[in-house]
């Protein structure tokens, strides 16, 4: 278990003490690999040591806030008022996203997917807060040790510009791919042994990262009641998104095993450079050439249906 919301008169998250130990010892334990991420190609002066250690207590800190902000936003969102008279403790197991233990779904395949839009939607506005509000002291003393050859000038990484912006959302990726896997590798072993019935790991972290590229390019997807796109991108929203696959994300491909790799064996594992074909498909066009971005293709058409069921439990 990760963590979880306890419905009492006021709600309270619960976050697993065996999580948080986690963190701590995945981010030390990924610190090299966190470094090429976060620095391959970038000339940049700062003493290497120090810079590690305040890369992964940065990333330590964001993987916690995910975390957090994934389970508040199923408040905000209005998920908990709508299951609330059927859910003592919100948590994904509860939601019709797994057999239940005699082994048998306990509702139908449009309720599974509506319980996984729940998760991939909690998490793109844990995203948007982490890109879009100040983040924590430990971020900001990772880039005022780094010598940009600019002043640093805004509080948030969507504000951030040039070599400055480019670390910052390295930075997000990284402890992007960093939660996604210790959530899913934190999930109960019932939930993992019934994986035909729970979204890919690979579908949530493409759902996540295409989250990131959208903050990186400042653009806001617009899409018809299919979940397509209604505008054509414009020639700069499409250079920051390739910029973002070619600055951001391209560092990671090789040093970042698959998020799945502990999980799901039954199913087909992606590598990053999969992860990446896919995003470019799901922005520039194209077929899905896998299980996980199918997946995420189809749980994009839910949005419109989703909003206009949740639109009065939601707290925004």
């Amino acid at each position: 278990m990760t963590a979880q919301i306890i419905p009492r008169s006021i709600a309270e998250i619960e976050v697993s003490r065996s999580f948080l130990t986690d963190i701590l010892d995945e981010t030390e334990k990924m610190g090299f690999a966190l470094s090429i991420a976060c620095f391959e190609g970038l000339e940049l002066e700062a003493e290497e040591a120090m810079a590690e250690a305040a890369l992964v207590a940065s990333v330590r800190g964001l993987v916690v806030d995910f975390a957090l902000l994934h389970e508040s936003f199923h408040i905000l969102c209005g998920h908990l008022s709508e299951l609330r008279e059927s859910v003592k403790i919100y948590r994904e197991s509860r939601l019709g996203m797994t057999r239940n233990a005699s082994g048998q779904t306990p509702y139908p395949t449009e309720a599974l997917l509506r319980g996984y839009y729940r998760e991939l939607e909690v998490d793109n506005c844990a995203l948007q807060c982490m890109c879009q509000l100040p983040p924590r002291d430990s971020a900001w003393e990772l880039l005022d040790s780094i010598d940009f050859g600019e002043a640093v000038e805004s509080h948030t990484f969507a504000g951030l510009a040039g070599i400055a912006r480019v670390v910052a959302f390295r930075l997000v990726t990284a402890a992007t791919w960093m939660a996604v896997r210790l959530m899913e590798v934190n999930r109960d072993g019932k939930i993992r042994a019934q994986s035909e019935d729970h979204p890919l790991p690979a579908a949530r972290l493409l759902a996540c990262l295409h989250t990131v590229m959208e903050e990186y390019a400042e653009l806001r997807e617009q899409t018809d009641q299919h979940g397509q796109r209604l505008h054509q991108l414009t020639e700069r929203e499409a250079t920051a998104l390739e910029q973002y696959l070619e600055h951001v994300l391209k560092p990671a491909l090789n040093v970042f095993p698959r998020v799945d790799e502990l999980t799901f064996a039954n199913k087909e594992h992606l590598n990053m450079l999969d992860i990446a074909q896919e995003l470019r498909c799901s922005w520039f066009g194209g077929s899905y050439s896998s299980e996980a971005g199918r997946q995420f293709g189809q749980l994009q058409s839910l949005r419109n249906e989703m909003e206009a069921t949740l639109k009065p439990h939601r707290y925004f």
